[in-house]
């Protein structure tokens, strides 16, 4: 797979070159417009900081949008905590069911009208060239706090993808950019959880009703 430049450009052309007719699917195309976004995101680089009004809203909504209401949103002041965390935390194992049945709901919802092979190529690509991308900037904000560890960097690269096919799969499934639930006009909890990534934080997990946003 090749390298996108720096506006992503070559990265749509290649993923639209994989998909036969993509140019006609709408959800297939603002996956391809996702893809584009992809480098000119700055991965990690809010983690540490204060959590912002936005940002504590988006992690409330993707709890809440997975089942988990009424949240306390906790942040950690650095790599080396997040690191020992992310070693030694025992994650609520219910959240990440929840999230599978989400993205299962989703997946059916998309097959219903894009084949699955196409839906697959799609995701796959956009999530590891997010994937990508994301390891160059955990290496550097990381080494900037004076972390080399790499086993938390590939953590944080590969919650990077998975938070980007989650996110290209909403758009596959729902056909617009950014897209709302169709009932509740609310964003779905994936969209949510991406625009975490895409602000600069990597949301950990929950433990009890405390959600660890870094």
């Amino acid at each position: 797979m090749s390298a996108a430049n720096d506006d992503g450009s070559d990265f749509e052309d290649e993923l639209e070159d994989l998909i036969p007719g993509a140019e006609a699917i709408a959800g297939l195309r603002a996956v391809a417009r996702l893809a584009r976004l992809l480098p000119n995101i700055d991965w990690f680089s809010q983690a540490g900081r204060p959590i912002k009004n936005t940002e504590l809203i988006w992690a409330e909504s993707y709890c809440a949008g997975l089942g988990f209401i009424d949240v306390n949103v906790s942040g950690l002041e650095g790599w080396r905590e997040a690191a020992a965390l992310a070693a030694e935390q025992d994650w609520d194992a219910q959240f990440w069911e929840a999230e599978e049945q989400a993205h299962q709901a989703l997946l059916e919802q998309a097959e219903q009208w894009l084949p699955s092979y196409d839906l697959d190529v799609a995701l796959n690509h956009v999530a590891l060239r997010a994937t990508e991308l994301a390891q160059i900037k955990a290496v550097a904000a990381a080494a900037r706090a004076g972390i080399v560890d790499e086993g938390l960097i590939r953590a944080a690269a590969q919650a990077a993808g998975q938070a980007t096919y989650q996110a290209a799969l909403v758009l596959a499934a729902q056909g617009n950019d950014y897209v709302e639930d169709d009932d509740s006009g609310e964003e779905h909890a994936f969209a949510a959880k991406f625009r975490l990534f895409e602000a600069g934080r990597w949301p950990l997990g929950l433990v009890g009703n405390t959600f660890t946003l870094f």
